[in-house]
């Protein structure tokens, strides 16, 4: 639903003009050495969902940007939607394709990129000589701060986070406080999102930022290993399984009975998960972004 969006508008006033929504999807990705084991990779965008099987890539949902109209990969390795455009790393580098109003899709010269990461306006990717930031910039969010030795980058509405060998960085918009990390123990995977960003560190999930929907209110999450922030809400899975939390609009939080979870991407207003070689998405389907195809039904 536009409601959504309309409410983060306000919230933002001037920032971005746009008539559906002013956030992006889920932006923890994996590094590349992690997804070419795996048979299936998910990113859900803002109101739309991308899925990577066995070398091939599908998109679905929203496509007024033609974001979901995958171009020629030659073996793609791991994916990214992001608001209204999705980058994707293959044999021959990295690709984006989608709205480009800011530059978001028009990738800069990378040597051996590692991870990509699409934002609501901008994108960035991790290469050999470290982080590049490239789209929107009106709250510094492509202007890359020193880094030592990166290691996982995610790109969010107005702000972008990384992690370091030194701990996790956040630069950009930082009204609501989501550019300021906060205490962190040996962190070890980041996720940021419109106005809200959470880290994994030796002491579970933290969070921090806009909590206007809770989503910094983390629940009990046992031995927790993999955490997505999306529009409103935040998902994390661990030893019990998954668990969703922040805005509940459209049922997003109310998690289906999954056996084993072994993946999860929160986006705009929706989240699929990955259980048993099977891909399930569920809340907003305004655009069909839950509506899953059948190549990712079968184990």
């Amino acid at each position: 639903m536009r409601h959504f969006g309309l409410i983060l508008l306000l919230l933002l006033g001037e920032l971005v003009t746009h008539p559906k929504s002013c956030f992006g999807g889920d932006h923890h990705t994996q590094l590349v050495e992690d997804v070419a084991s795996a048979q299936v990779m998910l990113s859900s965008g803002n109101y739309f969902s991308c899925g990577l099987k066995k070398g091939r890539v599908k998109c679905w949902g929203d496509n007024q940007f033609s974001q979901i109209n995958v171009p020629r990969l030659r073996r793609p390795r791991q994916i990214s939607a992001g608001g209204k455009h999705v980058c994707a790393l293959d044999a021959d580098g990295a690709r984006c394709w989608g709205d480009n109003e800011f530059g978001q899709t028009s990738v800069p010269p990378l040597r051996k990129p590692r991870q990509i990461s699409a934002g609501f306006l901008h994108t960035c990717a991790l290469d050999a000589d470290g982080v590049k930031c490239w789209g929107n910039n009106p709250r510094g969010e492509t202007v890359v701060p020193s880094l030592r030795k990166p290691l996982q980058i995610s790109a969010g509405f107005l702000h972008t986070c990384a992690l370091d060998a030194d701990g996790v960085k956040c630069w950009g918009y930082n009204e609501w406080g989501q550019s300021n990390v906060p205490p962190l123990r040996n962190p070890r995977q980041i996720s940021t999102n419109s106005l809200t960003a959470c880290a994994l560190d030796a002491d579970g999930v933290k969070c921090w930022g806009y909590n206007g929907w809770g989503q910094t209110n983390v629940p009990s999450v046992r031995e927790p290993n993999t955490i997505s922030v999306g529009g409103g809400h935040v998902c994390a899975l661990g030893a019990d399984g998954l668990e969703c939390w922040g805005f509940d609009g459209n049922g997003g939080n109310s998690v289906p009975i999954f056996g084993n979870p072994r993946q999860v991407s929160a986006g705009g207003q929706h989240t699929c998960a990955l259980d048993a070689g099977t891909v399930t998405c569920w809340g907003d389907n305004e655009y069909g972004q839950t509506t899953v195809p059948p190549q990712f039904n079968n184990p």
